[in-house]
């Protein structure tokens, strides 16, 4: 029969089937009422040509659901009697086209039911026509073609939702695609392939039965899908009500910068968690973000703390608590309050340099820290780092982030400067008062008096130089903290291609170019420079004395801060050329080092020597030249203030001004010599000023390169493992010619796929787009139906694991290099070192997961090293597996052992490989060769036929 869309129709008699001619039928799940359709269709599945769709009654099991058929425009069905079927399979005719058939209409119902569904981690994979023993909570999946089960003993749940006790005697339950049981107590099963299942009676009962748990679990997603759209709009308009109250903030904060903002969340309901990261996360500025999905797997503190820390773009660590730690300002911190048993989050915030209080999101208290409290508070804390914002840091953003939180320290600094200016003027002032008056009237009473007030102005500016020095060396640690932490933060989180334009030793220095800057502009150098900003009290006192002869001395400065600006700018032109050669010649020694070996076996030590010199060389005659200057500097410094108070008397003589006292005079060169002081100790401070200049710009690529991500990007969620290659095309440049050139790859959850080809063929380039480590020119990569372009690829790069050619192992234990920073046990290493094959490996080692590992992981062989890599790769788990060459250093047995636990995994594999054992097995093999998809299929299907991968597997059996 012709059918269109506008001819649906209800698949609601289960005595009949339809067969698709031509065309394509969509269906939906929807209400039915009287026997029609209505409310909202739900998309189910689609079926094209040759594939089949099924009766199903929905009076019977459907939950008042239904399914919708709708044909695209002259579709073509032919509607057949099931009994047709029954009586072909009970005679055992066409049993293998009649089992095809309903896999197809199988595994597109149960793909739909298990897209909504939270990954699961399968324990066992159920092969056909066995018998499988499962333990309470364990759950199974088919390992590759369906299967048809029938639980013997114990108590099961289909997807862990819906009990398998079955109203049907003797039936058996059909498991496809990525469906799953979950065993409730010890069950045993009996398995049979879909050819064995149709002869048995249970057959056809267990089709009915499936169809009753289909529509249970349907119904419930749509519930559930119903819910979440409820919940999502709630929280948009709490958002909405959020973000109204933080705009009356900002505006009331105009006329009240005190005040502090928003109130403490109380109640259960409140995500305590949360909200502490949030009053933490205020007090340094960081706008603390909810994950928009959180994993079942989060429920711990520690992943729920890294989910916000992702999401909110941050960085935290785990610190200990020391016994009073509260007695010194250590900045704000999430801590946990032990309460009745139980961890409540708090915020640990300072209230002065020498004491902390703690609130509570449970209750919106606030409570100052003592030894009592202290000892309720668990000694784990986490301290969190901000991000530079998402977008090109200039200079003046490095300022404003780096002097967030030091408005205190900052106003201090300046009051006390400007009260040592005001002492200082003490001096000239007493000097002219003994002069003209004290010694001519011979007062000695009044001098000891003079010698007293004296003794108070110099304990007075010592008093305040400490206090000014403490409070500068706070700055300068909140500095280093802050902005070095946010340097290397925007670092680890810049696109693949940056790291393309540097060696790892110049990027090395130019990323600790800002901590270099911050060392040059020590205390002394602050100090030089308030200094210098408060001598303008002298300046005002030498015109209050003379003013023709204070312009002779300003004048004077002028020249001499001239001569000093003309000598740096010359020394600045070598020092820039300078910075580049250091950065030049570090990153040539890393990689002299790093080929030690090579270099001695190719015996290449004297040419590497030589390579090494030359620029060295460069370098030190550079060096020479900008010292020379420094040296003119230093000899222009040392006979500069003779040459000016000449100049100064000498003025005076010419001047002759009657009224201009002796005493008048000496408080004038008294006071001179202090402003001259403060300018040679700035014009000394510009050789490190500028010394900064080139180390900035060498730094300023890693500031202005934007992040690969930002918080546009949406959560992927936690991912089911499809993945879409659609006509992707790719170079590496706009001037150098495609790598791939409109390659398509689609990739079914927990399928095993190959990609193979001649080198150079683009098979890596692959992997990159993947990781995103690259950007299509022309197509488009998704994960389960989402663009990646619009997604956090760091979010989805957490739910992979990758193992590539030029992987590295880190110098330290067996242990960390599988576990990393993440929160596993020995336990969770040992195990997914038993997955890679290593378990017997570590028997033999004497320190077992605590054997050191050297620089570069020379004490392993290469089968040791991979196999360590992959158990780094799957001890998480991930739904994705991208292997490059991961088991070429395995033998036959070991890599055998590896497919099977990576199997086990129930995850989705995309390997590249060259040898046959290690693709075989492959659900599909694409052959890439000159950047496009040449073949693709099974390797059964490919070998059959002449082409490109018979050609590559010939060579390889030969």
């Amino acid at each position: 029969m012709q059918v269109g869309g506008n001819q649906p129709f209800l698949l609601d008699d289960p005595t009949s089937f339809w067969l698709v001619r031509s065309g394509k039928v969509e269906t939906f799940a929807v209400q039915v009422k009287a026997g029609q359709p209505a409310a909202a269709r739900h998309h189910v599945c689609s079926f094209g040509p040759g594939e089949a769709l099924f009766g199903l009654d929905s009076n019977r099991y459907g939950e008042g659901l239904g399914l919708l058929a709708v044909a695209l425009v002259s579709t073509e069905l032919v509607k057949v009697p099931v009994s047709w079927l029954r009586r072909l399979a009970r005679n055992g005719i066409f049993n293998l086209e009649i089992t095809g058939l309903l896999a197809l209409w199988l595994e597109a119902l149960s793909k739909d039911i298990t897209k909504e569904a939270l990954a699961n981690r399968t324990e066992v994979l159920l092969d056909p026509n066995v018998e499988a023993a499962l333990d309470p909570r364990q759950t199974a999946s088919p390992r590759k073609e369906g299967v048809w089960v029938k639980p013997i003993e114990g108590e099961t749940l289909f997807l862990g939702e819906e009990d398998m006790a079955s109203p049907y005697d003797d039936a058996l339950f059909p498991l496809y695609g990525v469906t799953w049981l979950q065993a409730l107590t010890g069950t045993r099963l009996v398995t049979y392939s879909a050819l064995s299942a149709i002869e048995q009676p249970g057959f056809w009962p267990g089709l009915d039965l499936f169809y009753e748990l289909f529509f249970r679990v349907k119904f419930t997603n749509i519930r559930l899908a119903t819910y979440d759209e409820i919940n999502r709009l709630r929280k948009r308009a709490e958002f909405d009500r959020a973000a109204g109250q933080r705009a009356l903030e900002d505006l009331v904060s105009i006329m009240q910068p005190d005040q502090e903002r928003g109130s403490i969340p109380t109640g259960e309901k409140t995500d305590l968690l949360l909200e502490a990261c949030k009053l933490v996360g205020a007090y340094q500025g960081i706008d603390i973000r909810k994950s928009a999905v959180v994993s079942e797997d989060s429920d711990s503190r520690r992943n729920a703390l890294e989910d916000i820390a992702n999401n909110s773009r941050m960085r935290t660590r785990e610190i200990t608590l020391d016994p009073k730690w509260w007695r010194q300002d250590s900045g704000p911190m999430l801590g946990s309050l032990i309460s009745e048993g139980e961890f409540v989050p708090v915020a640990l915030l300072p209230t002065s340099p020498q004491s902390y209080e703690v609130i509570n999101p449970q209750d919106g208290s606030r409570q100052p820290v003592n030894p009592a409290l202290s000892e309720q508070l668990s000694p784990k804390a986490y301290i969190f780092y901000r991000s530079f914002p998402d977008k090109a840091v200039k200079v003046r953003d490095l300022v404003r982030f780096g002097f967030r939180g030091t408005r205190k320290d900052l106003l201090a600094t300046l009051a006390l400067g400007i009260a040592g200016g005001l002492l200082n003027l003490a001096v000239p002032v007493i000097t002219g008062l003994t002069f003209d008056t004290i010694i001519p009237s011979n007062n000695e009473g009044f001098l000891w008096q003079i010698l007293l007030a004296l003794i108070v102005v110099a304990v007075s500016i010592m008093t305040f130089e400490i206090t000014k020095g403490i409070a500068i060396m706070r700055l300068e640690s909140r500095l280093d903290l802050s902005i070095q932490a946010g340097v290397w933060n925007r670092l680890l989180s810049l696109p693949a291609p940056f790291f393309r334009q540097y060696s790892v030793g110049d990027l090395a220095n130019r990323a600790n170019g800002i901590e270099s800057i911050r060392a040059l502009f020590s205390g002394s150098v602050i100090t030089t420079v308030l200094g210098t900003i408060f001598s303008i009290f002298s300046l005002f006192l030498l015109f209050t004395y003379d003013a023709l002869l204070a312009l002779v001395a300003v004048g004077l400065v002028i020249i001499v801060v001239a001569i000093y600006m003309g000598l740096q700018f010359w020394q600045l032109r070598y020092q820039r050329r300078l910075a580049e050669y250091q950065g030049k010649i570090s990153g040539l020694v890393l990689q002299l080092l790093t080929g030690i070996a090579k270099l001695r076996v190719a015996g290449a030590e004297v040419r590497a020597f030589a390579v090494w010199a030359r620029e060295f060389a460069s370098q030190r005659k550079l060096a020479f030249k900008a010292r020379t200057i420094g040296n003119y500097m230093a000899v222009f410094s040392a006979v500069l203030p003779i040459i000016v108070y000449m100049v100064i008397f000498s003025a005076y003589n010419v001047f002759n001004n009657r009224t201009f006292t002796v005493g008048a005079f000496l408080a004038f060169v008294a006071a001179f010599g202090q402003f001259l002081s403060a300018m040679l100790a700035m014009a000394g401070s510009l050789t490190t000023i500028f010394q900064a200049v080139p180390i900035f710009e060498r730094a300023r690529p890693i500031l202005e390169t934007l992040p690969e991500v930002n918080l546009n990007k949406a959560d992927p969620g936690e991912l089911s493992g499809a993945i879409e290659v659609n006509h992707v095309s790719f170079r590496y440049a706009p001037d150098l010619p495609l790598v791939l050139d409109d390659v398509s790859l689609k990739i079914e959850p927990g399928q095993f796929v190959a990609i193979v080809g001649p080198s150079g063929a683009g098979k890596s380039s692959v992997f990159r787009l993947l990781l995103g480590f690259e950007k299509p020119e022309a197509g488009s990569i998704y994960y389960d139906n989402q663009d990646l372009s619009g997604l956090d690829i760091q979010a989805i790069r957490r739910q992979m694991g990758v193992v590539i050619q030029s992987g590295k192992l880190m110098p330290g234990d067996i242990f960390n290099n599988i576990v990393g920073n993440a929160p596993f046990t020995i336990e969770d290493a040992k195990e997914a070192a038993r997955l890679a094959g290593m378990e017997k490996d570590l028997e033999a080692m004497p320190m077992g997961m605590f054997t050191l590992i050297s620089e570069g992981g020379s004490t392993l062989s290469g089968g040791q090293k991979q196999r360590l890599m992959i158990a780094r790769a799957i001890i998480s788990r991930p739904r994705i597996l991208l292997f490059d060459e991961a088991t070429s250093a395995l033998d036959n047995q070991t890599q055998a052992i590896v497919s099977r636990s990576l199997e086990s995994l129930q995850a989705t594999r995309v390997v590249i490989a060259h040898r046959l054992s290690t693709i075989i097995n492959a659900d599909c093999i694409y052959v890439v060769q000159g950047g496009k998809i040449a073949q693709s299929g099974t390797y059964k299907d490919l070998i059959a036929v002449e082409g490109p991968f018979k050609e590559l597997a010939t060579r390889q059996l030969s």
